[in-house]
């Protein structure tokens, strides 16, 4: 009996550690899970869906803090021509690119999400009109600099931004308002 107490004491306790290490390899994996189910696979981006359901978040909790959300829309001209042109490896590396230059320069606080195709919207919590344009002209003029380094290709010169936004509540009144909004200002 004293040897089998021994013994348990000694199983025991690696058992016990065994399982707490289980239980945190499960809980990376389901973190790694949940991030993929939220995570464009190509560009790294957050994916269309977590961009609604995460606009649809920012618009309740602007109703309840009286603070704006702005939303702005991001398409990268020309690049049918580049996709056309230099293939879709290249095209792919584009939208990498872009999606990294974005996410650096968008700031932590902003959601950088892949709209679609060659599209990214970009939603800005707590940004009014003013300092939505503020961000977007920086975002542009970053893109600009960054380019040529990132993409490593002299033809890239008319690889450019073209942006839109629009903010709730003081310009739209819902959230596909402000989506609308943001699109159609992209357009112009």
């Amino acid at each position: 009996s004293k040897g089998l107490t021994i013994v348990c004491s000694i199983i025991l306790p690696m058992f016990a550690n065994f399982q707490e290490l289980q239980n945190q390899k499960l809980h990376q994996q389901k973190c790694k899970l949940e991030l993929l189910s939220v995570t464009d696979v190509l560009s790294g981006a957050y994916n269309h869906r977590f961009f609604n359901a995460t606009l649809d978040k920012e618009i309740e909790k602007s109703k309840e803090t009286n603070l704006p959300v702005a939303l702005l829309m991001i398409d990268i001209d020309n690049f049918k021509m580049c996709n056309d042109v230099s293939g879709h490896d290249f095209g792919d590396c584009i939208l990498k690119g872009t999606a990294s230059i974005l996410k650096e320069d968008a700031g932590e606080e902003n959601i950088v999400c892949r709209y679609g195709g060659d599209e990214f919207a970009v939603i800005l919590p707590g940004l009014d009109l003013h300092a939505a344009s503020q961000l977007a002209h920086k975002i542009r003029n970053l893109f600009e600099i960054k380019k040529a380094k990132l993409f490593d290709n002299h033809s890239l010169t008319n690889l450019t931004l073209s942006m839109g936004f629009s903010v709730y509540p003081t310009l739209a009144y819902c959230k596909d308002d402000l989506i609308s909004q943001a699109d159609m200002a992209l357009y112009h």
